[in-house]
């Protein structure tokens, strides 16, 4: 059955019309609804409640309602898991238990300067950038992955300690791929390893992230924290947090190794020494050889 005021590829507030044994029909009217199946069907969920449910398609192209939150929706861009690959295309995690997204071949740039990671072969494990549109043929949410016309690569209105959204695609040797969105605009960018303190298995997150350096080439350098006093104070909560877990002392101070410091608090050192620079200061800790304590008042 067609549906009409039901978008499919997006979260859809709809009304409860009524019941079946395969679970509840979900819409505006009879002529226009869908099936959620009875597993996702709240316990206290009767006719007439509105819920709001993700809408797509299933392998017979039946449209279908769910209550999972998929990773990305039509018209995001976003950095996915390959956990199949086949002769007509990849199959991409996109959140959901029932559903992965499909990539055709022929929707998966080759040799441009856009996406040279696929210079070498994907495999599965690998994370790929895809834009979520709907093939208005069959209405099926399927994937793109050439995103040049998508990338904006010459008027780049951002400013260094910008704060914006990363999507945080494949590791490589020197950092992770990214996609910078700022305000419904996608950039391409890179985050260095050299910015990341202790933290692993970024690929597919979306983060918070801050304009380091916009290159001459139209791509982004990043940080994950705010350069400068801001970034400083904000961390500041994190080494009172940890003395307060440790009774008001750790054996780390500005001598220590740069791999300690990132491994008690996630940070440079660099960082470290500014934060305990400004405690001390404001006579919230002492420092000795032996490491920080906290000052009692």
């Amino acid at each position: 059955m067609p549906i009409k005021n039901i978008q499919i590829g997006q979260y859809n507030t709809l009304t409860i019309l009524r019941t079946s044994p395969n679970g509840v029909y979900v819409g505006s009217s009879l002529l226009d609804e869908v099936l959620l199946p009875q597993k996702y069907v709240p316990e206290t969920a009767k006719e007439g409640d509105q819920i709001e449910v993700f809408v797509y398609t299933d392998t017979q192209d039946r449209p279908v309602a769910v209550i999972e939150k998929p990773l990305a929706v039509v018209g995001e861009i976003a950095a996915l898991k390959v956990v199949d690959i086949t002769r007509i295309g990849f199959f991409l995690d996109w959140g959901l238990v029932e559903k992965d997204l499909f990539l055709p071949h022929d929707e998966v740039p080759k040799g441009n300067k856009e996406a040279r990671e696929t210079q070498e072969p994907i495999r599965i494990g690998d994370y790929m950038f895809v834009k979520l549109v709907l093939d208005h043929k069959t209405d099926r949410v399927i994937g793109l992955g050439k995103l040049g016309n998508f990338v904006e690569r010459e008027e780049i209105d951002l400013q260094e300690d910008e704060e914006v959204i990363a999507i945080i695609g494949q590791d490589t040797e020197i950092g992770y791929r990214c996609i910078v969105e700022k305000e419904g605009i996608y950039y391409y960018g890179m985050l260095y390893h050299n910015e990341i303190f202790g933290e692993e298995r970024l690929h597919g997150q979306k983060r918070t992230a801050y304009i380091k350096k916009v290159r001459e080439d139209g791509r982004i350098d990043l940080r994950l924290r705010k350069d400068g006093f801001d970034g400083i104070a904000d961390q500041s909560s994190i080494i009172m947090e940890l003395l307060e877990k440790n009774n008001g002392f750790l054996p780390i101070s500005d001598k220590s190794t740069p791999e300690e410091i990132s491994m008690y608090f996630n940070m440079s050192k660099k960082t470290f020494k500014k934060l305990i620079g400004n405690l001390y200061r404001e006579r919230k800790i002492s420092i000795d050889k032996k490491g920080i304590q906290k000052v009692v008042k």
